[in-house]
C-alpha cells in the first residue's frame, strides 16, 4: 500500500514517482482506481504506459469507471489491464454500470471483468487522526480493480515458485516443505514436479491473464449482443477464472497419489526472463536515486541479461509443439508500445497446422474459433490483415479442427517495429520484444 495523502490534503504525487517507489520495493503489480472525466489518451495514460515501457517487469491495473459507457483515462493505456466489474452470482454477468470500450484508438479497451458488486471496502470517517477501521458495502470497478490485481498476484507467484514453466527442467519437491504452517496434513509424502521460476513480466502476466479468463454466457456476453469473439470491447477476455488455467481438483487427485506435475499442459516463454538477479536490483542499479521515471529513459537498456529474443522488423520467432488427443489448443501472446503518438508495433501471432493451414490472432468466425487459412496466404497483405493497436493477442483451435493434426508451430512475426531514439537498444521510443504464452489444454 502507498499513502498519497500528506499533511497538505489531497494531493498525491505524480504516478511516475509511485510506480518508481514500488518498483523499487519490488511490486510488480500495481492497482489504480483514479482517473478524470475524458475518454482522451492523457498526460497521465502516457506516463503509465511509458513505465511499463522503461521497467516491462510490471503490470498496472485500472479502474476504467462506472459511466455504463466509455471507460476513462488512464484505462485507455496501450501496456495497462482496465478492469471491468462483473455481479457476484454464480452465472458471471457484467454490471451494467461498469465503463466499456472501445478507446479512441478503437482498441476494446476493458481487458477482463471480476467481481466489483457488493464487496465489503475500508469507509473513510473525515477525521484524519481516528486511524478508524470501518468497512461499508461497496460497487463499482474500482472494488473490481484491486480483485484482479490480486489474482494477478496468483498467477506471478505460479510463475515464481515454477507451477507454470516452459522448457526449462522440473525437479521433485515435497508437498510438505511448501505447506504453510497452518496447514493440517495430508499429503505429507507426495511430492510435485516443479521448474526454476522467475519474476514475470508485464506482458507476460497479460497473456496468462488473457488464458485465465471465461466468456460469459452468450445472454449476458458482449453487453448482450451475444457471440463468441475470443474478446469483446464490453468483457474483454471474460471473467477472471483461475480453474481456466490450472485444474485444482486434478492436482489434488494426484497428489493423493503421491505425485504430480501441475500445469504440464501450459508452457510459457518471457522474453525479458533475467537470468541473473530480479527486476528490484536491475531497478535500483538504474534508477540510483534520479529523477523517477526520466532517468530510465535517458539511460535505455540493450535487453542484456535477459533471455530474448527481442524481434526487429522482419523477425520471427518459432516454437513447435506435439498436441494432445481431444483437446483444443490456446494461444496467448502480450508485447508493449511506446505511448502515443507512436505507432503501435506490429505484432503477428501466427499459428501453423502441419497439414499446412494457418491460424492468425485476431481473426475469429462466428463460433470464435480462429479463422483457418491456406498455406498459401501472404501474411504480408496490409489489406487482408492490417495492422491492429491491440497488445494482447490470442489463437483458439478446437478439438474437432485439430483431429489428425500431429504439430502446431507458434510463431511471432514482427511484420514492423518502430525504430526508436537510439540504435541497439530496447527501452528508447519504443520496444521491440515480445512474450508470449502458449497453452496444450
Amino acid at each position: 500500500m502507498q499513502d498519497i495523502v500528506s499533511s497538505d490534503g489531497w494531493v498525491p504525487p505524480d504516478v511516475d514517482a509511485l510506480l518508481v517507489e514500488a518498483g523499487l520495493h519490488g511490486a510488480v503489480i500495481h492497482s489504480n482506481s483514479w482517473g478524470d472525466d475524458t475518454t482522451a489518451y492523457t498526460a497521465r495514460t502516457g506516463d503509465f504506459d511509458a513505465w511499463a515501457l522503461a521497467m516491462p517487469w510490471s503490470l498496472s491495473f485500472i479502474a476504467p469507471g462506472n459511466t455504463g459507457s466509455s471507460l476513462l483515462e488512464p484505462a485507455n493505456g496501450r501496456n495497462i489491464a482496465a478492469i471491468g466489474a462483473s455481479v457476484k452470482s454464480e452465472q458471471s454477468e457484467r454490471w451494467s454500470a461498469s465503463s466499456t470500450g472501445p478507446t479512441e484508438a478503437g482498441t476494446n479497451g476493458i481487458f477482463a471483468l471480476a467481481v466489483g458488486t457488493s464487496i465489503q471496502s475500508a469507509k473513510a470517517d473525515n477525521i484524519a487522526d481516528s486511524y478508524n477501521g470501518d468497512l461499508r458495502t461497496s460497487s463499482g470497478t474500482s472494488m473490481a480493480t484491486p480483485g484482479a490485481a490480486g489474482f494477478a498476484a496468483l498467477l506471478q507467484q505460479l510463475v515464481e515458485d515454477g507451477w507454470v514453466s516452459g522448457n526449462e527442467e522440473r525437479t521433485n519437491v515435497s508437498f510438505a516443505s511448501l505447506a504453510p504452517a497452518w496447514e493440517e496434513g495430508g499429503n505429507e509424502d507426495a511430492s510435485l514436479l516443479l521448474a526454476e521460476g522467475f519474476t514475470p513480466s508485464g506482458p507476460m502476466l497479460r497473456s496468462l491473464l488473457a488464458l485465465s479468463s471465461t466468456p460469459l454466457q452468450n445472454d449476458n456476453r458482449n453487453g448482450g449482443e451475444g457471440g463468441f469473439e475470443l474478446v469483446n470491447r464490453h468483457d474483454g477476455w471474460g471473467q477472471l477464472n483461475l480453474s481456466a488455467l490450472i485444474d485444482f481438483e486434478a492436482i489434488e487427485s494426484e497428489l493423493n497419489g503421491g505425485f504430480v506435475s501441475p500445469a504440464s499442459d501450459v508452457w510459457i516463454h518471457d522474453a525479458y526472463r533475467l537470468s541473473e538477479g530480479t527486476p528490484q536490483t536491475w531497478l535500483e542499479q538504474r534508477q540510483e536515486g534520479a529523477e523517477a521515471l526520466e532517468n530510465l529513459i535517458a539511460n535505455p537498456w540493450n535487453g542484456s541479461g535477459a533471455v530474448g529474443p527481442f524481434l526487429q522488423t522482419g523477425d520471427v520467432w518459432v516454437q513447435r509443439f506435439s498436441l494432445s488427443e481431444n483437446q483444443e489448443f490456446n494461444a496467448r501472446m502480450g508485447h508493449l508500445a511506446s505511448p502515443e503518438p507512436t505507432a503501435v508495433n506490429d505484432m503477428q501471432l501466427v499459428v501453423r497446422l502441419s497439414d499446412g493451414r494457418i491460424a492468425l490472432g485476431g481473426i475469429d468466425d462466428s463460433q470464435g474459433e480462429s479463422v483457418l487459412h491456406y498455406a498459401s496466404v501472404d501474411l504480408d497483405n496490409m489489406t487482408t490483415f492490417p495492422p491492429s493497436n491491440e497488445t494482447t493477442h490470442g489463437v483458439r483451435l478446437s478439438a474437432e479442427t485439430l483431429d489428425q493434426v500431429e504439430w502446431v508451430e507458434v510463431e511471432v512475426r514482427a511484420r514492423f517495429v518502430a525504430p526508436g531514439n537510439s540504435v541497439g537498444v530496447l527501452a528508447s521510443t519504443v520496444h521491440t520484444p515480445d512474450s508470449r504464452l502458449q497453452s496444450r489444454a
